[in-house]
């Protein structure tokens, strides 16, 4: 018979702040795939380095070196307790010394009501760029309903 290892790990996202109204709270995966025309810095290979945030959590991903079209292998990115109604994933691309190469914003309502995309997003603050991400959505199973008030990036 198949099987399937899960290994799972609780992150504590802090107190819920108050507010009026009960969301649904939700898992999310962001999986960081390939970016793609990333600027060079003063004519040097930009250096990408991603981080994406979400629900007052965020993840870094492993820089890439020499490179202004990277690819990232496996670089899944998982956000617990998400408000779909309230939160925004934000990717930051940044270079060396923290150079900023661009950023994008998905409202995380568009991920929950496809459930999943895979796409590309046009970079942000720059000329050109673009990352190609995998965004999935699941309600997460929990009697308690959580309550937040809106990210703030």
């Amino acid at each position: 018979h198949p099987t399937i290892k899960v290994e799972l790990e609780y992150i504590d996202t802090g107190t819920p702040d108050d507010i009026d109204e009960e969301y649904e709270q939700g898992l999310l995966t962001v999986e960081l795939v390939e970016a793609r025309n990333i600027l060079r810095v003063a004519g040097n290979p930009p250096n990408p380095k991603v981080t994406v945030r979400c629900a007052k959590q965020y993840f870094d991903s492993t820089r890439k070196i020499r490179t202004s079209h990277p690819k990232w292998d496996n670089e899944r990115f998982v956000f617990y307790n998400v408000l779909a109604d309230l939160d925004t994933i934000r990717i930051e691309v940044t270079g060396l010394n923290d150079v900023k190469l661009g950023y994008c914003e998905i409202d995380a309502k568009l991920v929950r009501s496809n459930v999943m995309i895979r796409d590309t997003f046009t970079l942000q603050g720059v000329a050109k760029g673009e990352v190609l991400l995998v965004l999935t959505y699941a309600p997460m199973a929990s009697k308690q309903v959580l309550t937040r008030q809106a990210s703030t990036m």
